[in-house]
């Protein structure tokens, strides 16, 4: 057995089916946190420690966020089951 096979058969053991769910709502998630948090950063009563807390929240939210689509994606492409050509 060579060695792109041992990581073809040892990916096929993963319960990815729960793990592209779990990262693709984690990236939901975050994703909506990142909106929400910016659009209350930019409203113009929010007092400036909020804004800036909120702001943090925004820029941190989209890395998190980010990650976990990426996460979501790669496993959704090394999914047996709907394979891409």
């Amino acid at each position: 057995m060579n060695g792109e096979n041992a990581f073809r058969a040892w990916i096929e053991t993963w319960p990815i089916w729960p793990l592209i769910r779990a990262f693709g709502f984690s990236a939901y998630v975050w994703l909506f946190l990142t909106v929400a948090a910016g659009m209350l950063a930019s409203l113009p009563f929010v007092p400036g420690k909020l804004r800036g807390i909120l702001n943090i929240v925004h820029r941190q939210g989209a890395r998190w966020g980010l990650g976990f689509l990426l996460l979501h994606m790669l496993l959704l492409s090394l999914d047996p089951t709907m394979p891409f050509p």
